[in-house]
């Protein structure tokens, strides 16, 4: 009898030892649940004051000068300024929103309003003025965007 009770007694220590477990077990939320990558809406354009975000649909062009960079948006008449390579800010923006048609400037596809040739190039036209488009980039443009504008 006795072995009897000390096998009752091993199985109600181990009992509760597994129960506890599964209670203790997280369970998954929204911040330890893995993460998914989300699309990103803004464009990250560090300035002196730190990181200036700007809604893709705002942006009108995006112009380049070493390594200062200009956003023109259509919530203000002066563009934001700040610094970073071209690459990197063309790698956040949505290709079916923007063209880099040339190797200092970005544009929005929605804010061109004209395509005009220009001796051997051609010129993009927004409301904030002429976008050079680069001759290497023309026959792209032609095919694949003008389809979509």
């Amino acid at each position: 009898m006795a072995t009897n009770s000390q096998i009752t007694t091993n199985e109600t220590k181990i009992q509760p030892d597994v129960t506890f477990r599964k209670i203790m077990k997280p369970k998954p939320t929204a911040m330890t649940a893995p993460k998914q990558s989300m699309p990103i809406s803004r464009l990250h354009l560090k300035t002196a004051d730190g990181i200036q975000l700007i809604r893709f649909e705002d942006i009108i062009r995006i112009e380049a000068d070493n390594k200062r960079i200009k956003v023109f948006v259509t919530s203000s008449p002066a563009p934001i300024t700040g610094i970073g390579k071209m690459e990197d800010i063309e790698m956040q923006l949505d290709p079916a929103m923007f063209f880099r048609c040339h190797r200092s400037h970005i544009v929005g596809l929605q804010y061109i309003e004209k395509y005009t040739p220009k001796g051997k190039g051609c010129q993009l036209v927004t409301a904030n003025g002429a976008i050079p488009l680069a001759e290497s980039k023309a026959s792209h443009f032609k095919k694949s965007i003008l389809k979509k504008i």
